[in-house]
């Protein structure tokens, strides 16, 4: 079979998975079969002869030629557009096509020529960043690779690493922490049971307290403040989302820092502790992207998207109805509703609000006037993040029987806790 590949890249290190039979788990990939290095540098490096040289060839060269690499360019060039090397200014965007460009020549010159079926890049920048994934995707497309090649967060390869594992490890939740280079994420996936096949709600957060380097303290009294900072918030978070597995990943979490903080927190779940969590995540999608299998898997809900149906109960023509105001599935971003409303009598209006897996459940929505007349009133919908929205209602009055007060009501509503 013609081999797909997962691509972790991270800001010091890249990491790669493959597949290479049917069925089969992912492995790590060496490009260095002598060393069987798994831990490949991020850097590059512009040759006298003009060639763009990446990974542990690009130190190769420079010692040949006493030349020095570029470190760092990958966490910058998603705040930065250009970087300077050797003098010459660059985009950012042309640093990190060659880098990917060359990646994937390597990948074909270890498969003796043959290009790679599908190949999934992924990294932590995705996470929390909407534009750095445009921008990923957009070097993908100019070095021509986006026929068999994408891009996707940490949070989703820790999805599709999850849902290829047996269902008992992720069916009742399953949570991660990753300790990287800009601090410790939280990711979550919580199970809902749909009509027609499971359903997973994805989540993340991000902690930085105390942990700004990106790696453990080295100072005795820091390791210790560190540790139980990281504890409290872990607690914080287990606490309150449902966990049946536990994963442990990053470099930060090297050796035994905070293994105290993080067996209180595994209590009664399953842990375990690894590297290339998300370059096999990545692999497995890429996988299910040549198979076609994709719509066999559980319907999964990312961070953008919206896990409720919301609707407004209304009487048109005699006849009780519903005005859709949000639907799952939608992002929450694009979600900015407005409508008017002509109400007879006291104003009350009644929400219906069904969360995925979870019962229907209504709210109702008064407001406090004095006389019950004929009025106008303007009702606005939009969304501060998946599980919090706003409805205002304005009073708009009714002409000139009824002017308007232009009072404005207001009401914010915790999706999560209905």
């Amino acid at each position: 079979m013609q081999l797909v590949y997962g691509i972790d890249i991270c800001q010091d290190v890249t990491q790669i998975s493959t597949i290479r039979q049917a069925g089969k788990e992912p492995e790590e990939l060496f490009f260095d079969l002598n060393t069987q290095e798994k831990l490949l540098p991020t850097v590059l490096y512009l040759g006298s002869d003009e060639k763009w040289y990446v990974c542990e060839e690009a130190y190769i060269q420079a010692k040949a030629e006493q030349g020095e690499v570029l470190k760092h360019f990958f966490n910058q060039a998603f705040s930065e557009k250009e970087m300077t090397y050797k003098g010459t200014i660059y985009s950012t965007d042309f640093l990190l096509k060659c880098y990917v460009t060359e990646l994937i020549k390597r990948l074909e010159l270890i498969a003796r020529g043959e290009r790679p079926q599908y190949v999934v890049i992924t990294c932590e920048e995705l996470n929390e960043n909407e534009m750095a994934a445009q921008k990923l995707q957009h070097v993908v497309e100019a070095a021509g690779l986006a026929e068999f090649c994408e891009v996707r967060s940490h949070l989703e390869s820790f999805v599709s690493y999850m849902v290829h594992q047996g269902e008992a490890l992720w069916k009742n939740g399953a949570a991660a922490f990753e300790y990287g280079t800009s601090g410790i994420f939280f990711y979550h996936i919580n199970t809902c049971l749909g009509r027609d096949k499971k359903q997973l709600i994805a989540d993340y957060a991000k902690y930085t307290d105390t942990l700004l380097v990106g790696l453990p303290p080295t100072e005795p009294e820091e390791i210790k403040k560190a540790a139980f900072s990281f504890g409290q918030q872990a607690g914080l978070w287990m606490n309150r989302r449902q966990a049946v597995s536990l994963f442990i990943t990053g470099r930060g979490f090297d050796g035994d820092f905070a293994m105290e903080q993080i067996q209180a927190v595994s209590t009664n779940r399953r842990l375990f502790k690894g590297q290339n969590l998300y370059t096999q995540g990545a692999c497995y999608a890429a996988y299910e992207k040549t198979k076609g299998r994709a719509a066999l898997l559980p319907q999964v809900y990312m961070p953008m998207q919206v896990v409720t149906d919301i609707t407004l109960k209304i009487e048109q023509n005699g006849k009780e109805e519903g005005l859709v105001l949000a639907t799952v599935g939608e992002l929450y971003l694009d979600i900015k509703r407005s409508f008017d409303v002509i109400v007879k009598g006291e104003p009350e209006f009644c929400f219906s609000i069904k969360r995925v897996g979870a019962e229907p459940y209504h709210i109702m929505f008064g407001l406090p006037v004095k006389e019950k007349q004929i009025n106008r009133y303007q009702l606005r919908l939009f969304f501060l993040y998946r599980d919090r929205c706003v409805l205002q209602i304005k009073d708009m009055g009714f002409g000139a029987f009824y002017p308007t007060t232009y009072r404005i009501y207001e009401k914010i509503l915790d999706l999560s806790k209905l």
